[in-house]
């Protein structure tokens, strides 16, 4: 198989763009190009980065007092806390999140707004000088608009959707990603797009496979390299790690065909893959401990050339 039919295999010829969902790409897929998933520590995944201070954009929202018995309370009332806005805005996305009987796979949850949310404050804001970003609102219609906020100085991209490049109308995969100088670092899925999850897809598993095929695939233009993504998956409250290292080698056989020698090792953090097996956005502790890999990563993503 050609890289051409590759490419096909992901719907790039007959569409013109990705179609990764996870029903579309299958374990037998994952195992013609090689990938395999690995159970992996925290410091396999998240980069070594020394954390002096935690930024204050970040530890606002880590919010002692709102767990998972607070949210599921029946008195609670985010209107009543005394918070800034957007963290009131934050706090009832999370709420929603956690007591709404949303079905996973549905076009637009509770989620992608909560995502949103957080992505947006500390990203946009952190890093308000070097990022541009685009935002997708909440999908109404299949056509939809997009609201840029441009920077002067901007090295990255902060996408919420790319489908500004692909005529207003479809949708490209994953939702977020983070770009620096045009190649992209870090994706983020949450569960609109992981449909007929659960253990057929390897909890979409398959999925993240293929979107971080497009995400390196895009990156390399016509010169494979070396290239480290990472990847974040969001189910429902539950936040889950991936490391993936592609070798220009991996590239090259593609090229020629489907991989022989070459393979990829994706790993994960936390071990368990599962629909609840990852950090809880609901937890503090949990809560901290996936800010504290966001800051890890942006600061490895500024630091790397």
């Amino acid at each position: 198989m050609s890289l051409k039919k590759v490419r096909a295999l992901l719907n790039f010829k007959k569409k013109g763009y990705a179609d990764t969902t996870a029903s579309s790409f299958t374990s037998e897929d994952m195992k013609a190009l090689k990938v395999n998933f690995k159970p992996s520590a925290e410091n396999e995944v998240i980069p070594d980065v020394k954390v002096i201070n935690f930024p204050k954009e970040y530890e606002e929202f880590v919010l002692p007092n709102i767990n998972k018995h607070a949210l599921r309370l029946p008195d609670f009332n985010v209107g009543k806390l005394e918070v800034s806005n957007h963290l009131r805005s934050f706090i009832d996305w999370l709420h929603i999140a956690e007591t709404s009987q949303e079905v996973i796979g549905t076009r637009y949850s509770s989620t992608d707004s909560l995502v949103n949310e957080l992505c947006h404050k500390l990203w946009s804001e952190l890093l308000a000088s070097e990022y541009q970003v685009i935002i997708a609102p909440k999908l109404l219609s299949i056509s939809y608009s997009v609201l840029k906020i441009h920077f002067i100085k901007s090295f990255c991209s902060l996408f919420f959707d790319k489908s500004d490049k692909y005529e207003n109308h479809i949708q490209v995969h994953p939702e977020i990603v983070i770009e620096k100088k045009d190649i992209a670092r870090l994706a983020i899925e949450t569960d609109k797009q992981l449909k007929d999850i659960g253990p057929m897809t390897n909890f979409g598993e398959t999925q993240i496979t293929a979107e971080l095929l497009v995400c390196a695939y895009m990156n390399i233009n016509s010169t494979p390299m070396d290239q480290t993504i990472f990847f974040m998956r969001i189910i429902s409250t539950y936040v889950t790690f991936y490391k993936a290292v592609i070798s220009e080698a991996y590239w090259k056989e593609l090229i020629d065909g489907l991989p022989q020698e070459q393979s990829v090792v994706v790993q994960r953090w936390p071990r368990e893959n599962g629909l609840r097996t990852g950090l809880d956005l609901t937890e503090p502790d949990e809560r901290r401990a996936i800010l504290t890999a966001l800051v890890k990563i942006r600061q490895h993503i500024l630091l790397v050339d």
